[in-house]
């Protein structure tokens, strides 16, 4: 499994990896990194999370620490706190130091984050309930069918589906307004936040997708 992380990954500050194994995966980047890794949060705590304080430990040892080192950062979930911070030490990299950010999926983390980092795909599985979107074809009869669905919608899923209709639009053929693009572009943000903070899925999607019909 190692060989599928390529030496080009470690030239930039960071990339994102998404897995369904978090074990295997850390292993795989430690072998293909073939240099010194500290994991976040630390193995010795046992959690499931990345939380605040965890951010500022990693931080701390990353302006501390010399170069050529990778720091995996492995979470769950990432609340909006933390990602904020982690943009901050994104945009500000300490010489030399990589990170990776390890994801079951890249719905867990915000566009913001991801615009700013390379994706290796190590997901296998696929929900077989999301069907594929095609937003150049879309329609009052399409956005009925897609409110439908997110009725019944998990937090979890519905951060896949968005992630989905995100990446649809960001295949149709760019507006010549980049300004309007950006606008759009930021309303995905905003909901991603939003399905963080509980905010029932249907109620996200009927206001992103009536903004999106906006010319």
């Amino acid at each position: 499994m190692a060989r599928i992380f390529s030496k080009d990954l470690f030239l930039s500050n960071g990339f994102i990896a998404v897995s369904n194994d978090f074990d295997s995966a850390i292993e795989s980047i430690k072998a293909a990194f073939g240099g010194e890794t500290l994991i976040f949060p630390r193995p010795f705590k046992e959690q499931k999370d990345i939380l605040v304080e965890d951010i500022e430990e990693l931080m701390e040892a990353a302006y501390l620490t010399g170069e050529d080192r990778l720091f995996i950062i492995k979470s769950d979930t990432y609340s909006v706190v933390v990602q904020n911070k982690l943009l901050k030490l994104l945009e500000e990299p300490p010489s030399g130091i990589k990170f990776c950010l390890l994801v079951g999926s890249k719905a867990a983390l915000l566009p913001t984050v991801c615009s700013r980092l390379s994706i290796c795909e190590l997901k296998t599985k696929k929900d077989a309930s999301l069907e594929p979107i095609d937003l150049s074809k879309f329609s009052a009869e399409g956005m009925f069918e897609i409110l439908k669905k997110t009725e019944s919608m998990e937090r979890e899923e519905a951060k896949e589906y968005l992630y989905m209709l995100l990446e649809s639009y960001k295949k149709m053929e760019p507006k010549k307004e980049p300004l309007k693009n950006m606008q759009k572009l930021e309303l995905f943000d905003t909901a991603f936040k939003l399905l963080s903070l509980n905010t029932p899925p249907k109620v996200i999607f009927t206001t992103l997708l009536a903004r999106l019909s906006l010319k």
